[in-house]
């Protein structure tokens, strides 16, 4: 109530005509003697305040206004924000400000066009107006400017020093994000990533206006292997907060960092240093989500018919029968290190990467159709799939080497990409954070899930004594397993026209055309394999480019109170006191489909979110996206499905990968407690 009270005096102050004595000089710098066509270059506002006179940062805090910059600059010129230093504390009564006292200066950078008249001087002009305190408040203003020529190498100028000066105090810019959670009406900010040793106090200055309370003291709360700061909430706390945070250490260092916080993955922990996931809680995490990936539509096939193989070639010596099981075991975990290096390394060039990555290029996913594709057709006693995946298909129930096998795993992997298990998006989330070996083991305990049934199966005989003998069944149920692989081709066509709209899908479904075309080809005149392979290759390498140009197509949205994903939004709908429920979803994610079906857009979870003013925010991860990818992090979370709830107040609340009508209504209507 005191700052806007504050507001709209100054701007009525600001209407009438400033007193004739200022309390502060404001003068305009620039650190360059002149300006070079294409190259940046920095001008600053000077701000020299008399004794005991101080003005505001971009968040003044409980009271006060910061200083606002209107540019008049040439045409093609163009002015950045201020670049604003670090302010100190005052207290002011009861209150807490952010403020300059005695002199300062606001750096900002100015781009030039990349062509400039040789000899011409062009006018820099602005016009400065900031809010002035001591006992009183007095709004004041400036219409400053300076004159630059055009220079082909430009020099330093006798007011450089005050740019260095404040490159000297600027805070360090810290790239990767700090975590927090709120607790109890706290803020926790994690400190330990910053490994800084002997930490002795800390003070978080947050550049969004109410989200803490300023003149709350903050405090360290040292765990055996954390370290962190307290700070109290004062109002809705944003997805991402930025501020600058002050460290001062044992030895008397003082170090100032400017830094984006974004919340951990929320596990509800008794107090604040108990989120650290151990690495063989991550390991089980991986391995149960592999596990579950064999009943997966895509993957159970594969599965079965190897499980078949061992059936029907029941005669085989125990020994080539756990040739076969540790052959198909080493084809998965190869793939997964195949599939972690890359991750791993994408991460390690800075790319904003998760789980499912792949199946965001339009180019992948038909890729998946063709393939699956063949393998229905394959398993439907049409052909043989080539010796270059392994002589499975028609062979896949009946090839007993360890090279069919190899392969087989790999196609084990390959058609379980699209879908993401429980367990398997916290797992591979802490794997993205961990160093590379680490990271490495639990993208191979994911791998190792995948292959176990089929590896214990080989392994142990007694297993065996489980599955059905063999008969003239087997062939039938070899050709009805065809049909969940069409089914799988058929949902990967849905999210291919998601992605690209319906002209992808044509394009798709011409290849598969395309592709029958060849098969018939081959069957019918007897065509040489490796033509045939050619043959496939020359469908893949036109039609695949094709897909990955393609614009996606418009996602339609459901009757419930639903909007698009956006932080700003996000970020309004918080501001305002309003409850929002965040579903980060894809196409290609068959658990984020069961639990859109089963417990979002139902008529009681829809009638719930109408009864309690919530807004449906769906964040669709069906192509890349890096802000979904970043709110994805932001939890500890790579990959989808991610369910989350704020309320209009109190705690973010993070649901579980699988969803019920029950849970859903139950969240939404104990808001705040």
């Amino acid at each position: 109530m005191i700052k806007k009270l504050l507001s709209f005096l100054a701007a009525a102050f600001l209407a009438v005509p400033a007193s004739a004595e200022q309390m502060v000089h404001a003068s305009l710098i620039a650190e360059q003697n002149g300006i070079v066509s294409g190259q940046l270059f920095r001008v600053g506002i000077l701000l020299d305040m008399k004794e005991g006179w101080h003005t505001y940062w971009e968040n003044p805090g409980d009271a006060g206004i910061p200083t606002t910059l209107e540019w008049h600059l040439p045409p093609g010129f163009a002015a950045s924000s201020i670049d604003w230093p670090v302010p100190q504390r005052l207290t002011e009564g009861t209150l807490v400000t952010y403020a300059y006292t005695g002199n300062v200066l606001l750096p900002v950078t100015i781009t030039p066009p990349a062509a400039l008249n040789a000899g011409a001087h062009y006018p820099i002009k602005v016009n400065a107006s900031w809010l002035v305190c001591k006992n009183i408040c007095i709004p004041e203003s400036a219409e400053l400017e300076l004159t630059l020529p055009v220079a082909t190498n430009a020099t330093s100028t006798g007011d450089a020093e005050w740019f260095a000066q404040y490159d000297r105090h600027r805070p360090r810019i810290r790239k990767e994000p700090l975590g927090y959670i709120v607790k109890d009406k706290q803020l926790y900010l994690d400190l330990s990533d910053l490994h800084i040793p002997g930490i002795t106090s800390a003070l978080f200055l947050p550049r969004q206006e109410n989200v803490i309370d300023y003149a709350a003291a903050e405090r360290l709360e040292k765990q055996e292997n954390a370290l962190w700061l307290a700070v109290a909430v004062k109002g809705n706390v944003p997805y991402q907060v930025s501020g600058i945070l002050s460290v001062t250490a044992e030895i008397g260092e003082h170090k100032n960092y400017d830094i984006t916080l974004t919340p951990f993955n929320v596990v509800k922990p008794e107090h604040a240093g108990q989120l650290a996931t151990p690495l063989p809680v991550t390991l089980l995490l991986a391995l149960l989500g592999g596990l579950i990936l064999n009943l997966m539509p895509c993957v159970l096939p594969v599965l079965s018919l190897k499980a078949l193989a061992i059936v029907k070639k029941g005669g085989h010596s125990h020994r080539a029968v756990v040739r076969q099981g540790l052959a198909y075991t080493l084809g998965i975990v190869v793939s997964f290190a195949v599939i972690a290096g890359v991750l791993i390394g994408l991460r390690d060039m800075g790319e904003a990467i998760g789980w499912g990555y792949q199946m965001q290029s339009p180019a992948f996913v038909g890729f998946l159709i063709y393939l699956l594709f063949m393998v229905g057709l394959s398993l439907s006693g049409v052909f043989h799939l080539p010796a270059l995946l392994g002589n499975f298909g028609n062979t896949l129930a009946e090839e007993s080497s360890a090279k069919a096998s190899f392969f087989t795993g790999v196609l084990a992997t390959a058609v379980a990409t699209p879908c993401t298990a429980p367990f398997m998006a916290s797992a591979v989330g802490i794997a993205l954070t961990l160093p590379t070996i680490e990271a490495l083991l639990v993208f191979e305990a994911l791998g190792l899930g995948l292959a176990l049934p089929f590896l214990l199966i080989s392994l142990f005989p007694k297993l065996r004594r489980f599955l059905p003998r063999p008969g003239a069944w087997m062939e039938t149920f070899r050709q009805l397993l065809a049909f969940p692989m069409y089914t799988s081709v058929i949902w990967l066509l849905w999210v291919l026209t998601l992605q690209t709209g319906a002209d992808g899908m044509v394009v798709a479904l011409s290849g598969m055309l395309a592709i029958t075309v060849v098969v018939w080809m081959s069957s019918r005149f007897s065509a040489n394999r490796m033509l045939a392979l050619a043959l496939y290759v020359i469908i893949i390498f036109l039609s695949l480019p094709m897909l990955e140009r393609m614009q996606p197509g418009a996602a339609a949205l459901s009757e419930t109170n639903e909007v698009p994903f956006s932080k700003v939004r996000l970020e309004e709908l918080r501001n305002a006191h309003k409850p929002v429920f965040v579903d980060v979803t894809a196409a290609w994610c068959i658990t984020c489909q069961l639990n859109v079906r089963a417990a979002i857009h139902t008529p009681r979870t829809t009638q719930a979110f109408k009864d309690h003013g919530v807004t449906l925010m769906v964040a669709d991860w069906t192509r890349r996206n890096d802000e979904i990818t970043e709110f994805l992090s932001g939890f500890g979370y790579k990959g989808v499905p991610l369910y989350v709830f704020y309320p209009a107040s109190g705690a973010v609340k993070i649901l579980p990968q699988l969803l019920s009508e029950d849970k859903v209504i139950e969240t939404i209507s104990l808001q705040g407690e």
